[in-house]
């Protein structure tokens, strides 16, 4: 079988400045991932004329810490070739071409169908939010955005929402990983919220958010028009703001009936901060499906709060609580819950919660009362035999 480098690939495509035979190569791709420490201008151009060349719905990975020779003063035309000239509207609030403007003008490009685009600590600045911004007013294509270690400053972020609620734009999912996102940044964010039709999926990991960020965000995730099912807020709170974090989060519980899955994991909510949460799940408006709150500070103290949510959720399907010392007395309480359940609950996972055989009593009888769940998982528990012949 032949190995070949992605960008020797795209180099060797460039060259021969063949669209339809670019196209018939590209389109048997499902991914590019782009991972090298730092990309030439002629790069970025053997990269940009293979984009454009995407027929087929495709996955986009770019990771790179240095772009050679790119300066955002430079003009960029000088080193386009005439499918890449600058746009007048690329001029919009004084901003310098960006280090991505030509692989943008390649996504704007009727003819691409890239569906997911992955940009890994590549020094976003302010005039990359624009040039995006400008890819979501015509592209319909493009239904999943990542950043991974990014910043796009607070004017960046401001003008790619801009694009992000243009009647235009397909995006489903935006993921933001390790990124700097100020409150200011979660304001424009909860514009598109509340404006999108298509914005389905958000998530947030290892970005840590102020808990002013996090309100105006709710604020956003509450109104009617939000169309949000899944929000993930994995390792993102600051400990000093998990609790009340948590009452704004149980407020779009009880708004938004939307919303199927929550993850925390990974945020120190400890009992209080679940107490508050749980009475937005317990409200008739709630509609969540999944919920994980794995290594999130709990005890047995929280089962108490989460049991007399099993017993009136009639959606909840699957719940992570793994890596919390929940102990014998606090599964206790959750599978009195489950006993009562009016729910379908089909996976349980009690992975790594200081455990032994005293809790497997009452797993024992939900496994003999629960028609619907079909996953348990206990590992990393000393449930010993005794606890296994119970089960």
């Amino acid at each position: 079988m032949l190995q070949i480098e992605p960008m020797d690939l795209l180099h060797c495509l460039y060259e021969i400045q063949e669209e339809e035979y670019a196209e018939k190569i590209i389109g048997d791709l499902q991914s590019i991932i782009l991972l090298q420490p730092s990309y030439t201008k002629m790069d970025i151009l053997a990269m940009s004329f293979c984009v454009k060349s995407s027929h087929s719905h495709l996955s986009v990975s770019l990771k790179c810490q240095h772009l050679i020779g790119f300066e955002e003063e430079e003009q960029a035309s000088a080193f386009m070739t005439p499918v890449f000239t600058l746009n007048q509207s690329f001029k919009l609030h004084n901003l310098p071409v960006s280090r991505l403007h030509l692989l943008c003008q390649a996504l704007r490009n009727p003819c691409c169908k890239i569906k997911d685009l992955k940009l890994i600590f590549c020094h976003l600045t302010a005039s990359c939010g624009r040039d995006l911004s400008l890819v979501f007013q015509t592209n319909q294509y493009l239904t999943d955005l990542e950043f991974v270690k990014n910043t796009l400053e607070d004017s960046g972020m401001r003008l790619l929402c801009e694009g992000l609620k243009q009647p235009n734009c397909v995006l489903q999912t935006l993921r933001l990983y390790r990124c700097l996102i100020s409150p200011a940044s979660c304001g424009a964010l909860a514009a598109v919220l509340s404006t999108s039709q298509w914005l389905t999926d958000l998530e947030f990991r290892e970005t840590k958010l102020e808990a002013s960020a996090l309100k105006l965000l709710c604020e956003g995730l509450k109104d009617p028009n939000c169309k949000l099912q899944k929000l993930k807020l994995c390792a993102s709170f600051l400990p000093e703001s998990s609790e009340v974090v948590c009452n704004y989060l149980a407020s779009v519980l009880i708004c938004n009936p939307n919303l199927t899955e929550l993850d925390l994991s990974e945020n120190p909510l400890g009992d209080t901060g679940v107490k508050y949460l749980c009475e937005g799940l317990r409200h008739s408006n709630c509609k969540v499906e999944k919920l994980d709150l794995s290594t999130c500070y709990l005890t047995d103290a929280s089962c108490m709060e989460l049991s007399s949510f099993l017993q009136v959720s009639q959606t909840l399907k699957e719940l992570f609580v793994f890596a919390n010392t929940l102990g014998d007395i606090g599964v206790q309480h959750l599978c009195e819950g489950l006993q009562h359940a009016q729910g379908i609950i089909e996976s349980l996972v009690l992975s790594q919660c200081s455990l032994s055989a005293a809790c497997c009593e009452s797993l024992a009888q939900v496994l003999s009362s629960t028609w619907s769940l079909t996953r348990l998982l206990l590992i990393n528990n000393k449930i010993e035999d005794l606890g296994l012949k119970w089960l």
